[in-house]
């Protein structure tokens, strides 16, 4: 048997003219038995299948806003900063990684970025576009590890049987949210106000994404770090069946 780690490939953001990747997701990867791989951002799209076939597994990680143009509309007043180049090297990875068939996991705007690459939409502006009664307060005003509000996890769904529950507390500091789920894909993560925090996809491949940051929590909670474990075992499984 290949004793080998998994190799896990992490996108990651740019700018002042270079890369950026807080540790979290980089450590949690290693915790969880895998081996972290940073994916360059200037890519041509014909270049992303050659850098996967690296990896046994992909990390979408956070960052700024999905360009709305990705999805077929125009830019409201009240989205953040977008970065062209960062879409243009994730569809080309997303689209790569879906030919080779890695396990993908998406957290906070690489849960958007897979959804958008699935089909699906997003609001915008939470505040501006989803008004809703007792709404939730989805972007921290303090620490990003901070925990803010609560989530419901489906029973019966992949998510519940990683994280061994169905609620937990979650950080949480986004504005933007998957609207219309994307073809592939079920929602199975709710906050009380009826934004979708979790979803996975229906097919063989391994696809779970969520809209907060288990990486800032791995080492002070089993549930944070089992999201790991769940990305890292499915790489190590598929290396194995191809070997």
């Amino acid at each position: 048997m290949n004793h080998k780690k998994p190799v896990i490939g992490i996108t990651v953001s740019h700018s002042d003219g270079a890369m950026h990747l807080g540790c979290g997701c980089e450590k949690a990867i290693l915790a969880a038995g895998g081996l972290p791989l940073l994916l360059p951002i200037h890519i041509e799209e014909t270049d992303a299948p050659a850098l996967l076939e690296c990896c046994d597994g992909i990390l979408f990680s956070g960052g700024v806003d999905v360009d709305p143009a990705c999805y077929g509309e125009e830019v409201l007043e009240n989205c953040g900063a977008i970065d062209v180049e960062r879409d243009a090297a994730e569809a080309a990875y997303f689209k790569a990684a879906q030919q080779l068939h890695l396990p993908m996991f998406g957290i906070c705007r690489g849960h958007q970025l897979i959804n958008v690459m699935m089909g699906g939409d997003l609001y915008q502006d939470l505040p501006s576009g989803f008004p809703r009664e007792n709404a939730l307060q989805h972007r921290s005003h303090g620490a990003g590890d901070t925990l803010l509000h609560s989530i419901r996890v489906e029973n019966g769904s992949m998510l519940e049987k990683i994280i061994q529950g169905q609620s937990m507390r979650t950080t949480s500091t986004h504005h933007q949210a998957v609207r219309r789920v994307g073809e592939g894909l079920r929602a199975v993560g709710y906050a009380a106000d009826g934004v979708i925090e979790a979803m996975e996809g229906t097919g063989e491949d391994f696809i779970l994404t969520v809209q907060w940051h288990p990486e800032l929590r791995y080492a002070r909670e089993q549930h944070a770090l089992e999201l790991f474990r769940a990305l890292v075992e499915a790489a190590r499984c598929r290396r194995e069946k191809n070997a």
